[in-house]
């Protein structure tokens, strides 16, 4: 092989990585349907993430509709994506959501992701917390 060839290939291969990759701060933008894994109905509960930084969740029940704001970062190395969440609080019906999230699976219009560490610093069983989010 020439360098010619081996500069092309290079450069091919390099655009099919940077291409390949989820740009999760984009991608995360918008409405999502909340999930955990336990008894209560998929949709009741609603998170919009904003391109500023903001994380809007909505809780919906029996008519009664409840906001909670809070803000999110996204953090990544090379091959770790976390999403942290700080200043949420708790309403009826939402649980405490603040803390740092490992992204298990970011992929069409689904992430699955569980929580690490609580607010409070916290890396044992009180912070585990597994959730999907599917794009409405």
């Amino acid at each position: 092989m020439n360098w010619k060839n081996i500069t092309i290939l290079a450069f091919v291969v390099s655009m099919i990585i940077l291409t390949g990759c989820t740009k999760i701060e984009d991608e995360v933008i918008g409405n999502w349907n909340f999930q955990t894994f336990d008894t209560r109905p998929s949709g009741t509960v609603s998170w919009t993430f904003h391109d500023d930084g903001k994380l809007t969740r909505t809780y919906m029940h029996e008519g009664v509709t409840s906001f909670d704001t809070s803000h999110y970062s996204i953090n990544h190395s090379k091959s770790k994506k976390r999403i942290i969440i700080t200043k949420g609080g708790i309403k009826a019906g939402l649980v405490d959501v603040n803390g740092t999230y490992r992204v298990e699976e970011f992929r069409n219009d689904i992430i699955k992701m569980t929580r690490i560490k609580t607010s409070r610093c916290e890396e044992d069983g009180a912070a585990y917390l597994r959730c999907e989010l599917a794009r409405k």
